[in-house]
């Protein structure tokens, strides 16, 4: 409410503010949303309406015509990826645009990784919880914990359900193998990037994910799966492995090779640092510049 009475009074008296970009998700996000969006065209703004997330679908099937509503009141939607652009096209006449998800340019000098005591160097970091997929990356390291004894460390960050990952570790015996380190970020979670060899996420849904987009920046290969934007920015064989939500086996599959190769992880992290160039800030200022050029040419 505070937010919305700030608002309200800018638009009132600063007759300078042209653009209202507003950032959504789904679900309560985008209600709270609604509010903005009907402010802002009440003082004839234009409006940029910035979707993340990677639930929009299932959201807007709970209540598409209202949801359409809002949409339509946009001046511009903007998604993450050519996926998403193509849905929104299909539930809202506003102008759809892609804007890339932004990153930090990474504090590393690309040099070249050596296997630590020659093990993979695997990273895990964000929200432990089901939809992320960290329970089967885990269960598929204790299953297969013979194979990864001696070749593998999993280093995983993050908050959320820390009892029942800790439970699993317990359960499987693999507290030599899968290390959790807390929540971490700053100086900690920039020594595990520049360290880690490969980045896990098997996430149930996603947009185009940020912790995907900084490990590629740290050149590091993906193992994630085909959902949300993912597909656009990991390529299977190419800069990783995407495999199926939920599937063990193809994921110690996707492990496994590059756990046996000395190389391909450091071939495919080149092809991922080449390709995350388009979100960097350098990058993503000129998408936006041309999102607000048009919009104040109109």
């Amino acid at each position: 409410m505070q937010a919305y009475a700030e608002l309200f009074f800018v638009l009132m008296f600063d007759k300078s503010v042209s653009i209202v970009h507003i950032h959504t998700a789904s679900y309560n996000s985008f209600y709270r949303s609604a509010y903005f969006v009907r402010l802002a065209k009440m003082f004839h703004r234009k409006v940029v309406l910035h979707v993340h997330g990677g639930g929009f679908k299932e959201y807007y099937a709970t209540s598409s015509v209202k949801i359409s509503r809002i949409l339509d009141m946009c001046d511009v939607i903007v998604v993450l990826s050519g996926r998403w652009k193509e849905f929104f096209q299909g539930i809202t006449s506003s102008e759809v645009t892609i804007v890339h998800n932004v990153i930090e340019p990474p504090e590393w000098d690309g040099a070249c990784r050596e296997r630590k005591k020659g093990m993979l160097n695997l990273l895990f970091l964000g929200l432990i919880a089901e939809p992320k997929g960290v329970f089967d990356l885990v269960s598929t390291i204790g299953e297969n914990q013979e194979f990864f004894r001696g070749k593998v460390i999993l280093n995983i960050g993050g908050n959320g359900d820390t009892h029942r990952l800790g439970e699993m570790i317990s359960k499987y015996g693999i507290d030599d193998i899968v290390q959790y380190h807390g929540w971490v970020s700053g100086a900690k979670k920039k020594a595990l990037l520049k360290e880690s060899d490969v980045y896990v996420l098997p996430s149930y849904a996603e947009g185009v994910p940020i912790s995907i987009l900084e490990a590629m920046s740290y050149r590091m290969a993906i193992v994630s799966t085909p959902v949300g934007g993912i597909p656009e920015i990991v390529v299977d064989g190419e800069n990783g492995y995407l495999v199926p939500p939920g599937d063990h086996e193809t994921l110690f599959a996707a492990l496994k090779s590059l756990a046996c190769s000395e190389t391909k992880h450091g071939e495919m992290g080149a092809i991922s640092y080449v390709k995350v160039q388009s979100h960097l800030p350098v990058n993503v200022e000129k998408e936006l510049m041309a999102v607000y050029e048009k919009l104040l040419g109109q």
